[in-house]
């Protein structure tokens, strides 16, 4: 076991850290009486990649509905009207 005062860590963390993962134990003490251990942890798995989502495809969905029909402004007001009220 290696104890070691804070101010011993903070000058030399890098090879304390080198040593606890080479499986050494090494204690960091504190005045009052307290203490704290440097251990190596498992690796964790790298997480999943995400799937990637679908881009949403707005023009194919509208020519679907509305085939190759254009609307004239009047139309296309009186739709957003019908839809989200008058806000003129």
């Amino acid at each position: 076991m290696h104890a070691v005062t804070i101010e011993e860590a903070q000058a030399h963390l890098p090879e304390l850290i080198a040593e606890a993962q080479r499986g050494g134990e090494v204690v960091i003490r504190r005045d009052e009486g307290f203490s704290v251990r440097l251990e190596p942890v498992a690796a964790e798995p790298a997480p999943a990649p995400a799937e990637p989502v679908p881009k949403y495809d707005f023009r194919k969905a509208c020519r679907e509905i509305w085939g190759d029909r254009v609307f004239s402004d009047e139309e296309v007001r009186e739709m957003r009207e019908a839809e989200l009220g008058d806000f003129s």
